[in-house]
């Protein structure tokens, strides 16, 4: 019974990771034996790039100007 708790388990993950998390998906996939097929991994996207977008740096102690810019470093004192 420990195989089915597996395929179960492995089943449950596909299902979770590719977001069709139905009884009738899972089944299925327990069907097929997808269960005992690798995950694929997600492709990588490259981060946005968009000007409202401010980045790390923004967030950081720091002195700013009127605009919000980010004028001298400081380092975090925690």
């Amino acid at each position: 019974m420990r195989w089915l708790e597996a395929a179960g388990e492995a089943a449950a993950a596909r299902a979770v990771a590719t977001g069709a998390c139905s009884y009738r998906s899972v089944k299925s996939m327990l069907e097929r034996g997808l269960d005992r097929q690798p995950l694929e991994a997600p492709a990588a996207r490259p981060p946005l790039a968009h000007s409202n977008l401010r980045g790390a740096s923004y967030f950081e102690y720091a002195d700013r100007d009127a605009d919000g810019e980010v004028t001298s470093s400081q380092e975090n004192a925690c």
